[in-house]
């Protein structure tokens, strides 16, 4: 066997060549476009015309073995001898290429054993790419591209180009009919809109393409399966005797996928229900529509996709997608809490004197704790020394409980102070918050202050075991919906906040003895309840604030409330930009404001300046 130097050609009995460059006389030469002609002189690719010694008008190396022209990479002749050609060997000549720098030739050793050729040519240091011819060899009757309901193509089908693609076009007798080059064109993501596949349409990669035939599933509304679906190929066909068909495989050129082969005509009928139409699917179609409106509800959500593909899917699937939409935007919840470690360290090494505390508990999360260095010199530098404390839920997958401290300013508005997520609301959760907030304010001394909460059995242990000297005030709105559970009626409701806004010890005597002339027992249950819990008679005069509700901890959850619904970074950044952004608008306020009495303030006593 005559091989080059290169391994590449070669020669055996009848002219056939170790690459199938060379192929049965009369027959045109292998894919590559490089081989010649059979023992008829028939021409293969238009390169070079061989005499029956190979010989051809570029002098180039024959049988004889002499040397060819410059191309720089010699293939041996029969007798031994180099040639500067490169040569494909058939039964009695051979071809040459045009001349170029390298040269690289890569085999499908598997397609040629089925006499179907689907070798590949690349060409570095040259303008073009070497001409291809398409692998349609008559005789051909395996698998799908013999099946009868594949249609040829036909010349009208295929597109002008300026690129070096060639497809043969083989009538139905196996006969060679014309070569058309087809356009190159590549797929981009606004073809989503319109998906329309043709021959010689790129895609970067084989998910790429995957993307596109589902969008063109759901589109037009057709079952279509893969009959190969692998990193080597993708053979798509629709259901029953419908004649859509296409093929896709890798480009070595182009490094890129490329549709070989397509019949886009349907004769189906269209369906109603798609496998492909997945809330994986309806996730990434509307995960902007979610960023711009996460509340949307699955009732409107599923009314957009009817309008959009007038389909209606399961309320389960709307689910889903709703549910992927939002990971996609906020990002996994399981992976923030891995994620909370260096939340923590960023937010002490970003706004220096703010605390950021994570505890975990065999190696599972237990509670954090975050107050910003701005909430805590702003609560002990112009507010009053009264606390709110309450409990709020979490809504999102994992869920637990969030703890906030809430204080008043100057203008009787809510000053928040810092918040904590536990896993359940009970006395030692709070005893742990209460005790971190005391630390993180170096509160030594509990006499002077005041907390307010309602009246949560645990909640009341803690704030005795935490603020002993503290005074501890109740909400009476949360009292009185006890105390309605007996005593039902607008008559007792008047009442009992009328001896909650009592300013003097005698008006409480008095109001609580009209409440024991209506009934013993509602009596015998307010007095049971110390009155410096609930009754402005006997307020501490040091906070200098007479609130009977827990309001300040109901209109901070309510301002988190979007935030409560997200993971728990997501959360809590949001948390922090609501805060930054509320401290800066107030510090706008605060300079438009004329004196040293706040607006509230000044309503509340009369006063003009």
């Amino acid at each position: 066997m005559g091989g080059g130097p290169t391994g590449v050609a070669g020669h055996v009995r009848e002219g056939r060549g170790l690459t199938d460059v060379a192929r049965h006389d009369g027959e045109r030469g292998g894919p590559t476009g490089i081989a010649a002609r059979g023992a008829d002189g028939w021409r293969s690719d238009g390169l070079a015309n061989r005499d029956r010694y190979g010989r051809g008008p570029t002098d180039v190396a024959g049988r004889d073995g002499e040397r060819g022209g410059p191309a720089g990479i010699s293939a041996r002749g029969a007798d031994g001898e180099d040639s500067s050609g490169i040569i494909a060997y058939g039964g009695d000549g051979g071809a040459v290429v045009p001349k170029f720098q390298y040269f690289q030739l890569f085999l499908d050793h598997k397609d040629m054993a089925f006499d179907n050729v689907m070798d590949d040519i690349h060409v570095s240091g040259t303008p073009e790419l070497p001409l291809v011819l398409s692998p349609k060899s008559h005789g051909f009757s395996s698998g799908i591209r013999g099946s009868p309901r594949f249609k040829e193509l036909q010349g009208s089908e295929l597109e002008d180009s300026d690129s070096a693609e060639e497809v043969e076009v083989v009538d139905a007798q196996g006969r060679k009919k014309m070569k058309k080059k087809v356009k190159l064109k590549r797929w981009r993501p606004e073809n989503m809109k319109e998906v329309n596949f043709h021959i010689g349409m790129m895609f970067l990669s084989v998910i790429e393409l995957r993307v596109a035939i589902q969008e063109y599933i759901v589109k037009q509304r057709v079952q279509i399966h893969y009959i190969k679906n692998d990193k080597q190929r993708i053979r798509a066909g629709c259901v029953g005797d419908c004649p859509w068909f296409l093929f896709a495989a890798p480009d070595s050129r182009t490094k890129a996928w490329v549709v070989k082969k397509y019949v886009g005509e349907h004769t189906c009928e269209r369906e109603w229900a798609l496998k492909q139409f997945t809330a994986i699917y309806l996730a990434g179609k509307y995960v902007e529509t979610f960023r711009a409106d996460e509340k949307m509800t699955l009732q409107n959500f599923g009314r957009l996709v009817q309008l959009d593909y007038n389909m209606q899917p399961t309320r389960s699937k709307l689910a889903r997608a709703r549910r992927i939409a939002l990971k996609i935007i906020h990002g996994d919840e399981l992976e923030q809490y891995n994620l909370l470690w260096d939340f923590a360290a960023e937010i002490r090494r970003s706004n220096p004197g703010s605390t950021m505390l994570v505890h975990a508990n065999n190696g599972k999360f237990d509670n954090c704790y975050m107050s910003l260095d701005a909430c805590k010199r702003g609560f002990l530098l112009a507010c009053r020394p009264i606390i709110c404390i309450d409990g709020c839920h979490i809504k999102n997958k994992y869920g637990g409980v969030m703890l906030t401290a809430v204080g008043v300013d100057p203008n009787d508005c809510i000053f928040p102070i810092a918040i904590a997520i536990v896993e359940v609301e009970d006395t030692v959760t709070w005893k742990w918050f209460l005790n971190t907030l005391k630390e993180d304010l170096n509160i030594q001394n509990t006499a002077p202050w005041t907390l307010m909460s309602d009246r949560q059995k645990g909640l009341i242990n803690a704030v005795n075991a935490m603020f002993p000297d503290a005074q501890h005030r109740f909400c009476v709105r949360h009292l009185h919906q006890n105390f309605a559970k007996n005593w039902k009626g607008d008559v007792f409701k008047n009442k009992l906040w009328q001896i909650a806004r009592a300013t003097h010890e005698a008006d409480w005597k008095k109001y609580m003895q009209e409440m024991k002339e209506l009934d013993q027992g509602a009596y015998e249950y307010l007095d049971a309840i110390d009155p410096r819990q609930w009754c402005k008679a006997y307020f501490h005069e040091l906070p200098k604030c007479d609130l009977l509700l827990n309001n300040s901890c109901e209109v901070f959850n309510k301002y988190i409330l979007d935030a409560r619904e997200m993971p728990i970074v997501t959360c809590l950044k949001k948390i922090k930009d609501q805060l930054m952004t509320r401290f800066y608008s107030k510090n706008l306020e605060s300079e438009e404001m004329c004196g040293q009495i706040c607006p509230k303030i000044r309503k509340k006593t009369g006063q003009k300046y």
